[in-house]
């Protein structure tokens, strides 16, 4: 069945997300209060610091790091993510800029953040994107890369979905982004240091006509076309309790590490 989160499918994402930029913002999770309290800590982020975020969506993110007093640019992709990241961020010392990490090219800005954040996209970034991190960063600088991912507290509606996966979407199966890999990808390749992983848990109960929302805003979902995630979600609607929500267990897993050099 569906992961529940965004693991990289064949095609590039972008152009689905633009399409449910909007419900994205809306039904997607937040991340833990104490998740961004570590990520400052760590970082020993004082307000006025500049922060570089990549892949921002709507701003989920951003507008946790903002509320610190920290000056952020925001990188987005997709243009209808990215206006909805300025929406949310109004008022705030934030500049979202339009583009990908790797077609942005700021001398200026080398080696002038205090952080570098990557909430729920490091996978989509380049695989030169601990490289370009390290560019970014302030000698000393911390990168924080952070998922939300979901676990299954009811084995039999798991069950359930499952054999539904199986039948209308085959090739969506469970798990995502190995952590252990994208840790060991910060430190080994030499741009950073003191690596530390974090774990949160909170959950969220959906009623099910916004937990199909939800599941349509994951990207190895959209693409698998208008024509099958309808006859996906259709399915999953009849294989759930009308009269009861649907209980989501989110961990929220945090990557840290500092520049090495």
């Amino acid at each position: 069945m569906g992961n529940l989160q965004d693991s990289p499918p064949a095609t590039d994402p972008r152009p689905v997300f633009g399409g449910v930029a909007e419900t994205y913002d809306r039904i997607r999770p937040a991340y833990p209060k104490q998740a961004v309290d570590d990520v400052i800590d760590f970082a020993q982020a004082q307000p006025g610091d500049r922060m570089l975020e990549v892949g921002a969506g709507t701003g989920k993110a951003t507008a946790l790091f903002a509320g610190r007093s920290l000056g952020v640019v925001a990188l987005e992709a997709t243009p209808e993510m990215a206006e909805v990241a300025r929406r949310n961020c109004a008022g705030s010392d934030v500049l979202v800029r339009t583009c990908a990490f790797e077609d942005w090219q700021e001398e200026e800005e080398a080696e002038s953040f205090r952080l570098v954040v990557s909430a729920q996209s490091w996978h989509w970034m380049p695989a030169d994107r601990c490289a370009l991190a390290h560019r970014a960063l302030v000698p000393g600088g911390s990168l924080a890369v952070l998922w939300n991912t979901t676990t299954w507290p009811d084995p039999d509606l798991r069950l359930r979905l499952e054999a539904i996966y199986r039948r209308h979407a085959p090739t969506l199966t469970l798990g995502g982004p190995s952590t252990d890999h994208w840790l060991a990808e910060m430190t080994d390749s030499g741009p950073f240091g003191s690596p530390r992983r974090l774990d949160y848990r909170f959950e969220v109960v959906y009623p099910i006509d916004q937990y199909l929302e939800l599941i349509g805003t994951y990207s190895d979902h959209l693409v698998l076309g208008p024509q099958d995630l309808g006859g996906l979600l259709e399915a999953v609607a009849e294989a759930l309790d009308p009269e009861s929500d649907v209980r989501v267990e989110y961990q929220t897993k945090l990557l840290l590490a500092r520049r090495a050099g």
